[in-house]
This record gives structure tokens, C-alpha cells and sequence, in this order.
């Protein structure tokens, strides 16, 4: 089957944020007297959601109640500095350009804060038409649960089997398979090579425009 339309992650896929989400959860735990990391820890911490990068980010035995206070200071911390020191990666634009010039359907699907999500894609990619931008939001669970792809692709009157899932982690890889997507990882990102082929990659490029050539299948 022909592929129509490319999904991507955000974080560490479109975007490298890395920086600037470690800074904002360290100045929060600072501030509420929990020990900081460095900035390699952050690439396990993240993957799942904002409140569970908080909850990876804290001790162990840390109340309930201390994690929703840590978290909505997290996410007042983000709003201050979410375009500090992130960036796309080199050739993503290079990447949307070309697909767009394809016609082929591409969106964003994140497990960011929607609110983020919206945020971060119409700063650094205002020139480009994404059939959809969406962030983690109620009803839906968070990836790997296949719910809100499946919405979408719904919504878009699309076959899950016309779909290129793009992705740096194991959710990502394992949001694809459970949406019957086809599952591409990056290189570049947050993970390594071998955590998305043992999470079900078919496809992992080392360039963005790698991609290219899956649609000449």
C-alpha cells in the first residue's frame, strides 16, 4: 500500500528540547529542596508525558501531592523558556518542504502538553501545513495507547496501513505498532538505535531525508 501521510513525534524527533526541559524540571526540584540532574538523565525521563518525566525526575517516596505541586511549577517553568536553547534539527525543514511539495498529509503527535505542543510547532514551523498538531489531552491516554492515532486517522478518512509513524523511543515505536502504523526511528534523538529496533522500528535513518525513499516503495 502506498503510504499518504507521515506522523511525527516532536521532542527529539522534530525538535531537540532537551535543554530547555531539563532546566525547567531542575530549577523546580531546586526550588522545593529535591537534588537536581544532569542533563543525560533527561533522556530516560522524557518519552511519557510531563508529569511522568516530573515523577521520574523525583525520589522515590515523594507524596502524591508533592508531585502535582513539583509538576505545576514544572510546567510554569517550561512557559518561561521553552524556546531558550531549543531548535529543529538540521534538514528538518529540508524534510516538511519536500513532503509538502509530495502532497502527502503530515502531522504532529506528541506527548507534550497540547497547550505546548500548539506552541512549540507554530513557533519553529509557521510555514508549514500540518494536517493536525496534537499534544497529549483529555480523554485520550498518553502513547503508546493507539487511541488518539487511531482518532486521527479516523478524522482524516485514512488506513492506519497509509501511515509512517516517525518517532525517537520505545513509545514512539510502540505507539506505531499498536496504531498498525509503519514504525521509523531516528537516529538523532533522545534514544539509541537499539532501543527502537527492539520496540518494533522498521526503518531507522541516521538523516531526516532518508524518509524520502520510503515513499518511492
Amino acid at each position: 500500500m502506498t503510504f499518504k501521510g507521515i506522523f511525527f513525534d516532536l521532542d527529539g524527533t522534530l525538535i531537540n528540547s532537551i535543554d530547555d526541559i531539563a532546566d525547567s524540571v531542575n530549577i523546580a526540584l531546586k526550588d522545593n529542596g529535591f537534588p537536581i540532574h544532569g542533563r543525560e538523565k533527561y533522556f530516560k525521563f522524557v518519552g511519557n508525558g510531563m508529569k511522568k518525566l516530573v515523577e521520574r525526575a523525583l525520589p522515590l517516596d515523594v507524596p502524591k501531592e508533592t508531585i502535582l505541586a513539583v509538576y505545576e511549577q514544572v510546567k510554569t517553568e517550561y512557559s518561561k523558556r521553552w524556546n531558550k536553547k531549543t531548535a529543529p534539527y538540521p534538514k528538518i525543514d529540508n524534510l516538511l518542504k519536500e513532503l509538502q511539495r509530495k502532497n502527502i498529509i503530515i502531522g504532529i503527535l506528541s506527548n507534550k502538553p497540547h497547550d505546548f505542543t500548539e506552541q512549540v510547532v507554530k513557533h519553529y514551523f509557521s510555514e508549514f501545513d500540518f494536517a493536525f498538531v496534537q499534544g497529549a489531552e483529555e480523554p485520550f491516554p498518553h502513547k503508546p495507547d493507539p487511541k488518539l492515532a487511531l482518532h486521527i486517522v479516523k478524522k482524516l478518512k485514512l488506513y492506519s496501513q497509509e501511515i509512517i509513524y516517525v518517532g525517537d523511543s520505545d513509545v514512539d515505536m510502540q505507539t506505531a505498532v499498536n496504531a498498525n502504523f509503519y514504525p521509523v526511528g531516528v537516529s538523532w534523538g533522545f534514544r539509541s538505535k537499539e532501543e527502537l529496533w527492539e520496540n518494533g522500528a522498521k526503518f531507522v535513518v541516521d538523516d531526516p531525508m532518508e524518509i524520502l525513499a520510503l515513499l518511492d516503495k
